[in-house]
Parts: C-alpha cells; structure tokens; sequence
C-alpha cells in the first residue's frame, strides 16, 4: 500500500472535495486516500442528515453489507449511555475517537462485544465529518489486529471539516441537475478564470438576474475567483432583488475553469415530511430537532429561548406523538419509519438534509 503524509493527504482530499459530485464516488476514493494514512481492515462511510443525525447512506469497504447487523448497529447506536456515539462525537472539538484509547475495557460495549469482536475486529476508530455546525457524514474504521494511536484520530479531527464540505458540495450539484425535487433550486454555472461565462443552467441565470437585473457577472463572483488563490472552496452571501442568494466556488475537474453554485441559504432543519407524518406542532418539531441533535434540555431551552419544564413538556407531547418513551427511541423510530425505506430504496441525500426525493408520508 502507498503511505502518504498527512499533509499531503489532507491537500488530495481538499481537491477532491471541492470537484465532488458524486457522494459515494466521494467516498469511496476519500477512502483510498484515507487508508495511506490511516490503514484499516473494514471500513463503513455514512451520508447524515445535520437535522437529525440520521444515517442517509452507507458505503462499506471490505466487507459485505449485512441488513441484520446493520439494524442491530443502530439498536445498539441511540441508547442513552452508547459511549463515543456519533452524536457526542459531532458536538466534540476532536470529532473522532478510538475505541481502545478511551474506554478501558471494550468488551464493556456492547457493540464490540456483540458486533465487532465476533466479527474479528480488534479496535474501533469513528470519526464524524462536520462543517460549521452541520454533521453532513461519519466514517467508521476497523482493525482485525492492532489498535488505532492518537495520531490516527488526530488525522481525522484535521479532515473533518473538509469531508463535510466534500458531501455537501456532492448533495448540491446533484440536487442542480434534479431541479424538480426541491423549492428554489441551486443553480450551477462554469467561469473563466477571468470571470467569462462558459456554460450556465436556467436556475443559476435566474439567481444571477436576482442578484444583478440587466444581466452580466455580478461583481462577487471577481472577488471569489481572486479568493481562490488561497482558499480552495471560497463562498459568500449576498443580498438581491429575490433575497439573499449564497455562492459557492470551486476549480472544475481539469483546465482552468471554476464550476459556481448558486442557492437559496436555508437553516438545516427537521424535514417537513416527518412533522407532517407525526402531526408534530411548529415548537415541538423545533424540540425534536434539538434533541435528535444530542442537545440536553438545558442546551435545547437555551437555543429556543424557553425554559426547561416547558421543553419537557414539548417533548413528552413529540414522545406520545411519536410512540416511544425515550430520546434513543426516538431516533431510533425516524430511522425505521423514515430513512431506512428511502434509502433501501436508493434515494439520494440531498443539501439541505433529508432526501433530495422525499417519500410521501404513510
């Protein structure tokens, strides 16, 4: 296998993610790259929904997909005291751990002890990929034989934010080339290095109109073609005639083009297909994201400027909605109900969570 540097594995990934337009392609090559670094037996990739850190696909590598552990692995997943759980680790600085370095004795976890070592593993590294504040996807690495250092989380706390962008960047371009699926589409353009139009889809030219009536290029796409030079995936808001419109900058696949795409910005949140299919009400779906995001009531009132009994309050009425008694239940419940059948039946993650096709509520 070839080793590669840190850095240098770092610098591949970042021209990867800002080309990517595919999320497994995605994530299959950003785990080849992964692997010179830190090697691995088994690896599994996850596409999330920042909403509700529910999982929206998965790639494995090295071993068959296997429906029964799968369901298990999530069981196991949203219980309440599941140590080093994604959740926790979206909201850690480090946004990656190792199983052996920070539990003393593994077989204590029931995931290791019924899933991983039957298996053959030896050690455990998860590692969650998130941008600003928005979880967009996780990887799970296993070892038959040795067991992760600190320098291999410490590579993944370095990566994080660029894999996220990577998946969000593919979840984006997919939903431009299937306008239908959602309200107010992205648009994608490609420019000149000198600001040219090269080619151009009807959505990014009725942004462009927005943001400068008359036609030609708007002056930020200057300035974000200069702030390529030293950052590789420059973005910036700006408000026209429609609202404010983000753009996004990246250097295309091959030449000296620079592919741009234009969208509405829009706050992550609980997709409407699952209030509507619960009857939740505006505050207790605003509860539920919170919770679903590992937020503690404490977290919860202080983001919705309410106060803790009336966040219990809100959620025992989402739990008697919903059917379960517990947080762990509950994510559990909109994973069988909401996104196993979505994805079993191949729809793709889109950039705002959820699916970019949203099946109708049952």
């Amino acid at each position: 296998m070839t080793v590669r540097k840190p850095a240098a594995a770092i610098r591949v990934l970042e021209r990867m993610a800002v080309a990517a337009d595919d999320h497994r392609r995605f994530q299959l090559e950003s785990l080849e790259v992964i692997g010179e670094v830190v090697p691995f037996d088994v690896a599994v990739q996850t596409s999330i929904d920042p909403a509700t850190l529910l999982d929206t696909s998965c790639v494995p590598v090295g071993a068959p997909h296997d429906p029964d552990r799968e369901r298990r692995h999530f069981e196991l997943e949203y219980r309440e005291d599941t140590p080093l759980s994604y959740r926790e680790l979206a909201r850690r600085p480090a946004r990656a751990a190792a199983l052996r370095l920070e539990v003393e004795d593994p077989d204590t976890v029931p995931r290791f002890s019924e899933i991983i070592a039957p298996g053959g593993g030896c050690d455990e590294l998860r590692a969650t990929f998130v941008s600003g504040t928005d979880c967009w996807g996780s990887v799970t690495l296993y070892r038959r034989s040795t067991a992760f250092a600190e320098a291999d989380v410490s590579f993944f706390t370095a990566v994080s934010d660029v894999m996220a962008r990577g998946l969000r960047t593919s979840f984006l371009r997919a939903a431009a080339d299937n306008p239908q699926s959602i309200d107010d589409p992205p648009g994608t353009m490609l420019l000149g290095r000198s600001g040219e139009i090269i080619s151009t889809t009807e959505a990014a030219e009725r942004w462009i109109d927005a943001i400068e009536p008359g036609g030609g290029v708007p002056s930020v796409f200057r300035s974000l073609l200069a702030a390529l030079d030293h950052d590789p995936a420059p973005r910036a808001t700006v408000h026209g005639a429609a609202g404010p419109v983000t753009i996004h900058l990246a250097a295309a696949k091959g030449g000296d083009a620079v592919a741009a795409i234009l969208e509405r910005p829009r706050p992550v949140e609980l997709t409407p297909v699952i209030t509507a299919a619960h009857g939740l009400t505006a505050r207790e779906t605003d509860v539920a994201s919170a919770v679903l995001r590992g937020l503690t009531t404490r977290q919860a009132a202080n983001l919705l400027e309410i106060s803790e009994y009336t966040v219990q309050d809100h959620l025992k009425s989402v739990f008697d909605k919903v059917g379960v008694v517990t947080r762990g239940e509950l994510s559990f419940e909109l994973l069988v109900r909401h996104y196993l059948p979505p994805t079993a039946a191949g729809a793709s993650p889109g950039p705002y969570g959820f699916y970019l096709d949203e099946p109708q509520p049952s």
